[in-house]
């Protein structure tokens, strides 16, 4: 039989509590009041938000990235998870056939370069200038030394190419 005990009020304990089950908190019982300056959490238990960006100023048509592509970010902790990634441009491909594709790659020492999206992230000349585009994720995860790069490849011969682009990544590293 199971015993449920109901304490109505505050309760103060002197000394060491020790739970050999699961506890059960409500949500929002820990907040910004509860960490102090005094007694903070150490940065050692904590992920870290990381927004890894790549841009290109408007005014300058948008070019192929060169060699493996652009890096924006090297791991420094044990392990990352990319949780997503998305494309503004500010002022699209117009008036014939110019593109451009927007890729994100990781890489490692010794390991060759590979997508983490499962598709790249197109702009044409049916794209709406300043809408973020978001990529798929096929990949997430990321280890200690491992790379970001995004790719950018152009195409088309005719019209005018985009320009103006701005890439965003948003991670989460856990303290090294």
């Amino acid at each position: 039989m199971t015993l449920t005990n109901s304490v109505d009020g505050d309760t103060i304990l002197r000394g060491k509590l020790t739970v050999t089950g699961a506890v059960a908190v409500p949500a929002s019982s820990f907040g910004n009041d509860e960490m102090t300056t005094a007694d903070p959490i150490a940065v050692t238990k904590q992920d870290h938000l990381i927004v890894a960006t790549y841009s290109v100023v408007d005014g300058a048509d948008i070019a192929a990235t060169t060699g493996d592509g652009f890096l924006i970010h090297t791991v420094h902790g044990t392990t990352a998870t990319v949780l997503g990634i998305e494309a503004v441009c500010a002022d699209c491909p117009e008036g014939g056939d110019k593109t451009f594709t927007v890729d994100l790659k990781k890489a490692g020492s010794g390991v060759a370069a590979t997508t983490m999206l499962s598709a790249p992230i197109a702009f044409g000349t049916a794209t709406t200038d300043y809408v973020a585009l978001p990529g798929t994720l096929s990949l997430t995860a990321l280890t200690n030394e491992q790379s970001l790069l995004v790719v950018v490849a152009v195409s088309g011969s005719t019209g005018n190419q985009g320009q103006g682009l701005v890439v965003t990544v948003r991670l989460t590293e856990d303290y090294a």
